[in-house]
């Protein structure tokens, strides 16, 4: 007794020649279709990953572009300035222009004559006063002219300057 199992041709038996054909077919079908699906959703995500890498390199250089637009502004401190200074310019003053006389207390100098005719030296010492150095600035707390200086009668002009020093230091 010969059987189809013996013969090694059970799955004859089981499943007939055209349902194997069409299964397969199916199967070869259903499995082209997700692979088609499964590289073109790959070639998407590739696409997109190298959009968006490209937008942020396009974000980064901007950036960079802009920092270095932005100029560094140094800060300033100020401090009151130093009385040694402040005395030495009024010696620089007095011995420049004859006949004008200067007082120096701390970082306060006083600059004054007695006499109308030093009017015109004693307008340019002010403004020499001012630009005789870059790291002080000089501020007017008083000035009187003629009648309007009623504390001293030597002085027929005077101008009691502030100094205040100042530094520039870049920011980090």
């Amino acid at each position: 007794m010969n059987t189809t199992a013996e013969n090694g041709n059970f799955h004859k038996m089981i499943l007939p020649n055209h349902l194997k054909v069409t299964s397969m077919v199916a199967l070869d079908r259903a499995t082209m279709m997700l692979l088609i699906t499964v590289w073109l959703a790959a070639l998407l995500m590739v696409g997109m990953a190298v959009f968006t890498t490209g937008m942020a390199f396009e974000t980064m250089r901007q950036s960079h572009e802009a920092k270095a637009i932005i100029p560094i502004v140094p800060s300033i401190r100020s401090a009151a300035a130093n009385s040694d200074q402040v005395k030495e310019i009024g010696k620089r003053i007095e011995k420049m222009f004859t006949g004008i006389k200067t007082e120096a207390s701390s970082n306060t100098l006083r600059i004054f004559t007695g006499s109308a005719d030093m009017y015109m030296s004693w307008v340019t010492s002010l403004g020499y006063v001012d630009v005789i150095q870059r790291d002080v600035r000089w501020s007017i707390r008083d000035m009187c002219v003629g009648s309007e200086c009623s504390g001293s009668q030597s002085s027929l002009m005077s101008a009691l300057l502030i100094a205040e020093s100042f530094t520039f230091e870049e920011k980090q």
